[in-house]
């Protein structure tokens, strides 16, 4: 197993709580935090200090947030300004969560 393959592991293992989930095999890479796994603002906190306790990476919440629901930023934004479109997108995304 490589670093990378550790860290993936040891991740999975400190979110299985986050998740209320039995098995680092029920969390797959490919997951969408959101839509796959269901995580709300709440899980997020507790995500956030997971990576910044036992890694020592500090995350912004709209970063992890927007790649947790497996967004382009490309589609978000024009100019640096929040789109009509991904307005639209962000609705859709986070009002089911």
């Amino acid at each position: 197993m490589n670093n990378i393959e550790a860290i993936e592991n040891k991740l999975r293992e400190l979110l299985l709580p986050v998740f209320g989930l039995d098995s680092v095999e029920q969390i797959k890479s490919q997951d969408s935090l959101i839509n796959d796994l269901g995580a709300d603002s709440l899980d997020f906190v507790e995500i956030i200090y997971i990576l910044e306790h036992h890694f020592g990476v500090v995350v912004k919440a709209d970063e992890i947030m927007i790649k947790g629901a497996n967004i382009n930023t490309d589609d978000l934004f024009i100019d640096g300004r929040l789109s009509e479109k991904g307005a639209k997108i962000l609705q859709k995304n986070f009002s089911s969560a």
